[in-house]
């Protein structure tokens, strides 16, 4: 297995790409890298990593235009990489723009597939994993494209989760079946008659953290509101936690013997566990840490991918759809 690496264009710039690997490479040494990115920054890694220098960085900013502008950057250079069978996948923490232009240029998509899905996992009440895509690729979709989002859901999650019927559901501003836009109605209808779909019916906002279903289909417009409300939410009900803590001496006392708890309820929704996103879709794996990635973070990403070709995850999906 070799691991292409994007190491610039992320918050944390490449010292936090370089101790990531470091950690990934301690625990599993069978793990090969080429890393692309700037040669002086990556001395760390030359003694058992493959350094590919590249002259430009494609940063948060830029979007879509910058993937033929910036063709010797490291995203593009990675991208290259796997598109010639060098390496088998790519992590990166640059601009989703570029990484998806760059991705549907190079790589592609699979046949007969009209879109990709930003696709993320994210733990629920019931100590279950759930899967969500769209998430931000397509600022609009099609009912014929959320349908192929439910094959591919379905696909996911029977291959990187194990599920045997996996249960699907589509989001909405309602749970009956006549909810929602002519869009939503229309894909609702379409999903429903997928043969060897376990299809529940319209998820709500307020309930996408219940874990009653194990993939979410969404346009990309609404599933990245969706996540985001997520994770405000949840750093919103932190901050309140911490005050009320804070609050009295009483309550302080309170803290201390809750801290433990406390830690475990933190930790388990914390997104730095689970690594990144998928480009669902693409014909070789692409995953999509967060620009603000910290070191453990773009370790998980890392872990992610290596996870991905090793279960040969596109191909799986590819023989399931």
């Amino acid at each position: 297995m070799n691991l292409a690496i994007d190491a610039m264009g992320g918050d944390g710039g490449s010292a936090v790409v370089v101790q990531a690997i470091k950690n990934v490479h301690s625990t599993h040494p069978d793990i090969r890298f080429t890393v692309f990115g700037n040669q002086d920054e990556l001395k760390d890694l030359t003694s058992f990593c493959t350094i590919v220098h590249t002259t430009q960085v494609m940063s948060m900013e830029e979007g879509p235009l910058a993937v033929r502008r910036k063709s010797d950057s490291s995203m593009i250079k990675a991208i290259e990489a796997v598109k010639q069978g060098q390496c088998d996948g790519i992590v990166s923490c640059g601009s989703t723009a570029a990484l998806l232009a760059a991705s549907l240029l190079i790589l592609r998509t699979f046949e007969n597939l009209e879109r990709p899905a930003l696709t993320i996992t994210f733990p629920t009440l019931k100590h279950t994993l759930c899967d969500m895509l769209d998430v931000g690729c397509n600022a609009e979709n099609s009912s014929e494209q959320l349908m192929q989002f439910a094959l591919m859901g379905h696909a996911y999650a029977k291959a990187v989760h194990n599920l045997e019927h996996p249960k699907i559901a589509l989001l909405n501003i309602g749970s009956e079946a006549k909810k929602g836009d002519s869009v939503h109605k229309d894909a609702y209808e379409k999903i429903k008659a997928l043969e060897h779909i376990n299809f529940v019916g319209n998820i709500e906002g307020r309930d996408l953290l219940n874990g009653d279903v194990d993939v979410i289909i969404t346009d990309g417009f609404s599933g990245n509101i969706a996540l985001k409300t997520i994770e405000g939410t949840i750093s919103a009900y932190s901050s309140l936690i911490k005050g009320v803590f804070k609050s009295s001496f009483i309550a302080n006392l309170c803290a201390l013997i809750l801290k433990t708890k406390l830690v475990e309820m933190k930790r388990y929704f914390d997104y730095r566990k689970y690594g990144g996103a998928i480009l669902a879709g693409i014909n070789r794996p692409v995953v999509k840490a967060h620009g603000s990635s910290d070191v453990e973070a773009f370790t998980n990403a890392i872990l992610l991918l290596s996870r991905l070709v090793e279960i040969d995850v596109v191909d799986r999906m590819k023989e399931l759809l």
